[in-house]
C-alpha cells in the first residue's frame, strides 16, 4: 500500500504546473484519492475542481461536499438543454466521437475542461481514469465472477484497460489539445498498472466479513489510509455519463429532435 502511493504522489508531483491545477472531480474514491494527494503538495486553493452535471445530480452533490472537506477551488457547472445543445455543436466541430458512448462520456467531460479552461487557464488538469479498470471498480465485474469467475475476470480488466487506453483516450487527447491543455491519468501511469495487474482479481473484488462483495479493495484501503472519510472510500461507483446525468439529458435532448432513440439520433448526427 506504501508503494502506491508513492507512485501516485510521485506522478503528482511531477506533473503539477500552473497556478491553478485542474481536478475532474466527482467526489467519488477514484478522484477524492488524486484531490488529497494534491492537497498534501500544494495549497488546496491552487487546485481547481471541475464537476458537471444535471442540478442535484449524483456526481455534482458528492463532488460539492468533497470539495467542501478538502478545502478545493471548486467550479460547478449545470448540464441543461441549452449548454448541451452548445456542447453537441462543438463536439461535432472537433469530429472524433466514434460512438454513443463516447458521446456521453465526453459531453461532460468537455464542459468541464472548457469551464476549468476560461475560468483558471489551467495548463493540466488530472483525471481519475484507469482505476475501475485496475482495481476491479464497475459492477459488471462482480457478474462476471457469478458466472465464469475470477479467472474469466482477470482477462476482461485487462482487455477493458487496453480499450480505454486504445480507444477512449485518443478522444479524450482531442479535447486535450481542443483547449491547449495536458490531460493526466495517474492512475495509468505504468509503475501503478504494474502494481494493480501484479495482484489477482481475488485482492481487488472481495467479500468483507458480513459476506458483501467490495470492488476496488486495494483503493478503499489506501483512501482510509491516507485519511479520507469512510464514506468517500466505500462510495459506490457511477459512470460519469450516468453520475452527471447526462444520459438522462440526452435521451430527452434526442426525443425533442425527433428521434426514437440515442442511437437513432447519433447516426443521422454524428455519421
Amino acid at each position: 500500500m506504501d508503494k502506491l502511493l508513492t507512485y501516485l504522489r510521485k506522478f503528482i508531483a511531477n506533473h503539477s504546473t500552473g497556478n491553478y491545477i485542474g481536478l475532474l472531480y466527482s467526489g467519488g474514491i477514484d478522484s477524492s484519492i488524486i484531490a488529497k494527494i494534491l492537497v498534501s503538495l500544494w495549497e488546496p486553493s491552487r487546485i481547481a475542481a471541475g464537476s458537471v452535471g444535471l442540478d442535484n445530480s449524483y456526481d455534482l452533490l458528492n463532488a460539492a461536499y468533497g470539495a467542501k472537506k478538502l478545502g478545493l477551488t471548486f467550479m460547478p457547472q449545470i448540464l441543461d438543454s441549452q449548454t448541451l445543445s452548445e456542447i453537441i455543436l462543438e463536439l461535432k466541430e472537433i469530429d472524433f466521437i466514434k460512438t454513443p458512448v463516447h458521446l456521453s462520456v465526453a459531453i461532460p467531460m468537455y464542459l468541464a475542461i472548457k469551464r476549468l479552461k476560461e475560468q483558471f487557464n489551467v495548463s493540466c488538469i488530472f483525471l481519475g481514469q484507469g482505476a475501475d479498470e485496475l482495481f476491479g471498480g464497475y459492477n459488471r465485474y462482480v457478474l462476471e465472477i457469478e458466472r465464469n469467475g475470477y479467472e474469466s475476470l482477470q482477462k476482461m480488466m485487462k482487455n477493458d484497460l487496453n480499450s480505454l487506453i486504445y480507444n477512449q483516450l485518443p478522444m479524450e487527447g482531442r479535447i486535450g489539445d481542443k483547449f491547449e491543455l495536458k490531460l493526466l491519468y495517474p492512475f495509468l501511469d505504468q509503475n501503478i498498472i504494474n502494481y494493480a495487474q501484479s495482484y489477482p482479481a481475488t485482492d481487488h473484488i472481495i467479500y468483507s466479513e458480513d459476506g458483501e462483495i467490495v470492488r476496488k479493495a486495494l483503493l478503499r484501503k489506501l483512501a482510509l489510509n491516507i485519511g479520507l472519510q469512510n464514506s468517500v472510500a466505500k462510495q459506490q461507483k457511477k459512470a460519469i455519463q450516468y453520475g452527471s446525468g447526462t444520459v438522462k439529458i440526452l435521451r430527452r435532448y434526442v426525443k425533442q429532435e425527433g428521434f426514437l432513440n440515442i442511437q437513432e439520433w447519433f447516426k443521422n448526427t454524428f455519421q
